[in-house]
């Protein structure tokens, strides 16, 4: 392998590492290095981005444009947006993502993929025991905010539990991504066997993700669920094997899910969960309203609203918004009046469009699009062709991810990258064993026969 290959992969495992460890950094560990590890995975993506430009692994158009993109960006920031050096890098920086995912696919292969799913499959159930020990005991140091500090129950920030993450939407990321190794493992025993991961240890895990859905107070995360359910009962409606495999692991679920909701931590999970539900569709109009809001009215409508020339890269980032009108700067601005361009808080193209404008952000969102679409239609191709469904159970939640998660947050732009990455690599086609037999030698000349004594 070559050298720049091993830098590419040594980049992808260190930001890999600290994806899954920031928040245990940042909680628990050096609280007071928290700024830090917000950004510790970026300088290992932009060296692998770097790296992946000297050895021409960027020769997709979209990972391409996207780098440009970053360049008009970071040039359009400082002149004819905010200035701040500092926030149009932070901005900017998200754009690098995109060919990172591209880099990475190009020097990994399957079984680092397979890999990647064991290292989240064998995380699964203590984080899935830590959220339940901070949501019976909310008060307790396993909640310690971001930065360190003291527990505040009231807050809002702490209603729902991120177990080892920094926040709760950070462990629903994990969560999406997740399920779908778990699901992959458990109807593919030839890779779970080489993974050495136990069919009921798998079937333990499933239990534990389905008892994470209530436990994270998380409508995202039910969603999420959903999608990747609807993915994998498309793929195999005409596949009586794996189908009879999918019905025993349903039996089994519906045998014991009565057992669990005699518990009475499992019922308070249950009732929290659906009190956020009902709370939410009764503001919200409903849950297909919800959707409706979240997938189209939030950012699509924004569209129209959108001004010419935005206010510059990172500027509606929380970092951006802090550093350049909250206490960074020495002022107290009315940061609700100074979003108010960006639409709602989960409107993520609204960020976009007021950050770079109609003019530039609206050629970022189509190629987060063509992006999104290509990995979603080239893992239901290929699943179709090969009978190959890891990369269909990783590429809808990915794409979706791409399409409308909040990128602006570090923990949304690196499971969306994760996701994406695992999917892109495991479209590749492995190398064929070639047999070479061994070349022909030739064949030595005998000695002649020599006469033995006595023998006339």
């Amino acid at each position: 392998m070559k050298k720049a290959d091993k830098q590419i992969r040594l980049c992808f495992w260190c930001f890999v590492f600290f994806l899954l460890t920031e928040g245990i950094f940042r909680r628990w560990v050096l609280p007071g290095m928290s700024s830090m590890f917000l950004v510790a995975k970026d300088p290992f993506v932009a060296y692998a981005v770097i790296l992946g430009l000297n050895r021409g692994y960027v020769r997709q158009v979209s990972g391409q444009i996207m780098l440009l993109l970053s360049l008009l960006s970071f040039f359009m920031a400082m002149t004819l947006g905010h200035g701040s050096l500092f926030v149009a890098a932070f901005g900017v920086r998200i754009l690098w993502y995109f060919p990172f995912m591209f880099v990475c696919a190009k020097v990994l292969n399957r079984d680092d993929v397979l890999l990647l799913g064991k290292i989240l499959v064998l995380m699964l159930i203590p984080v899935v025991l830590i959220a339940m020990v901070q949501f019976l005991t909310p008060g307790s140091v396993l909640m310690r905010p971001v930065g360190g500090g003291e527990v505040d129950p009231d807050d809002p920030a702490f209603s729902r539990p991120p177990s080892i993450f920094t926040f709760s939407p950070a462990v629903t990321d994990y969560y999406g991504v997740t399920y779908g190794f778990i699901l992959y493992f458990l109807l593919s025993d030839h890779d779970a066997e080489r993974m050495k991961l136990k069919r009921w240890f798998l079937f333990t895990c499933l239990v534990f993700y389905f008892l994470s859905i209530p436990v994270s107070i998380s409508r995202t995360h039910f969603f999420q669920t959903l999608l990747i359910s609807c993915a994998l009962l498309y793929f195999f409606r005409n596949n009586a094997k794996v189908t009879g495999k999918i019905i025993r692991i349903a039996v089994l679920l519906a045998i014991i899910a009565p057992i669990l909701l005699t518990l009475t931590s499992v019922q308070s999970f249950m009732e929290a969960f659906t009190n956020r539900f009902e709370t939410a569709n009764e503001v919200e109009g409903g849950a297909a309203n919800t959707v409706y809001k979240r997938v189209f009215f939030y950012n699509v409508v924004i569209l129209a609203d959108a001004p010419l020339i935005g206010a510059g890269a990172g500027s509606f980032t929380n970092v951006g918004k802090t550093y350049l009108y909250g206490d960074a700067k020495g002022g107290d601005a009315d940061l609700s009046a100074i979003s108010s361009i960006a639409g709602n808080t989960e409107s993520e193209w609204g960020r976009v469009l007021a950050e770079d404008g109609l003019l530039l952000g609206f050629f970022i969102l189509l190629f987060r699009v063509i992006i999104a679409l290509n990995l979603v239609l080239k893992a239901f191709n290929h699943a179709n062709r090969t009978r190959d469904f890891l990369p269909w159970l990783l590429a809808p939640l990915a794409g979706e991810m791409i399409l409308f998660c909040q990128l602006s947050l570090g923990f949304h732009v690196g499971f969306t990258t994760l996701g994406a990455i695992a999917a892109f690599t495991a479209l590749k086609r492995q190398p064929r064993m070639v047999y070479i037999p061994p070349a022909p030698q030739p064949e030595m000349p005998k000695a002649p026969a020599q006469p033995v004594a006595g023998m006339a």
